[in-house]
């Protein structure tokens, strides 16, 4: 590119210095003077060699630069600042269409299901305007949250917009976990199955009465932990346990004129006496580059203490460590396959592990080569 441009260079160059050296003109140089000019001859060369490798590589980054998006928004950020828990709140992002001709939408899709994104043109005309009109429900949140809602069009070489919403949540009464869950299984008796914590967060000291269920095979105890600011809701199981899911409420009635009722969700999920997660391995048969390590949960919702009385292994080359995690209730078993047992033939084995559950006498996890990466 710049060969064809010296010529010119040349010309500016020696132009340049004729007219600041006369003497130039007559070429009655002594041999020092001309010795600084031809240094300041290739110095200059170097500025305009410069100059116009600048000028080229501006060119060139202009040429490279990306597609412009289908649609110019005003905003791609909108903080909402500081919202009251439960409320929703919603917002317009301004758009204009930049192109000359008409841009296709794909899709507009939201992170999560919190945030209800409106009706949304499938086709917007060159230099047409418009808005994205999205909803933020905050029931289920609480301090800082980020959700983004995404914009997509038919020709693929535009690129997807991405608009952010940020908010604060903010509640006179915070309820952390919002949701009590918990495990059981057909023998469980009263234990402790779940702890909320509540924290006031208005100047006025919070007293609250107590706690009503609404399922008959759970009920609540509440304490207090700092008068009028804090408290913990302590969930029980009341048997007999129902041979199936929980699902049902604790209700506080409460000092607070915002927040004059508490309503704390309760899901039970009815659990085995055993359960053995994962239940089965999948290795990658092509991962063969070390030994693999997995770690298998054995759990126990069983009356009385379960115990782990043998572990075996259908193949000799592969191993299997037991240990506890809590005493008759909870274990881990980490099984080791070799790369030299990844690689055989033989795809299929499974671990044993003996019991002394009378209905889960010897439990079994199936272990399978299969092809791509290493699966749970």
């Amino acid at each position: 590119m710049f060969p064809q441009k010296l010529p010119l260079v040349n010309k500016v160059i020696q132009t340049t210095y004729r007219k600041a050296d006369p003497r130039l003109e007559s070429r009655r140089l002594r041999p020092r003077s001309a010795a600084w000019l031809s240094g300041a001859t290739a110095t200059v060369l170097l500025i305009g060699w410069s100059a116009l490798a600048c000028l080229g590589a501006s060119a060139e980054s202009e040429e490279t630069v990306g597609a412009e998006p289908g649609l110019r928004f005003e905003e791609s950020r909108h903080d909402f600042g500081r919202v009251n828990g439960g409320e929703s709140v919603g917002h317009e992002f301004r758009f204009v269409n930049p192109h000359a001709e008409a841009v296709r939408l794909s899709g507009v899709k939201s992170s999560c299901g919190c945030v209800v994104v409106g009706a949304w043109p499938e086709k917007v005309e060159g230099g047409e305007t418009g808005v994205i009109a999205v909803q933020l429900d905050t029931g289920n949140y609480a301090g800082q949250v980020r959700e983004e809602v995404i914009i997509t069009f038919a020709d693929a070489e535009m690129p997807p917009v991405t608009l952010e919403l940020t908010a604060t949540i903010w509640w006179p009464i915070e309820v952390s976990p919002r949701n009590a869950v918990f495990e059981f299984g057909r023998n469980s008796g009263a234990d402790v199955m779940a702890r909320v914590r509540i924290t006031n967060h208005e100047s006025t000291p919070l007293e609250l009465r107590e706690p009503v269920s609404s399922h008959r095979a759970v009920t609540a105890r509440l304490q207090t932990q700092q008068p009028g600011q804090e408290y913990e809701l302590t969930i029980l199981a009341v048997p007999p346990l129902p041979a199936g899911n929980i699902f049902g409420t604790i209700r506080l009635e409460t000092s607070s004129a915002r927040m004059p009722v508490l309503i704390v969700p309760v899901s039970g999920l009815f659990q085995p006496d055993v359960v053995v997660s994962p239940s089965r391995l999948a290795i990658a048969v092509g991962d063969a580059t070390g030994p693999h390590q997995v770690a298998v949960s054995i759990r126990s919702f069983w009356t009385n203490a379960l115990e782990v009385t043998g572990v075996q292994v259908s193949r000799s080359e592969v191993g299997a460590e037991l240990r506890t995690v809590k005493p008759g209730r909870e274990y881990e078993m980490v099984v080791t396959i070799p790369a030299a047992a990844v690689r055989a033939s033989d795809r299929e084995f499974e671990v044993r592990l003996a019991t002394n559950h009378p209905r889960f006498r010897l439990l079994r996890v199936p272990v399978m080569m299969v092809q791509g990466p290493t699966a749970p």
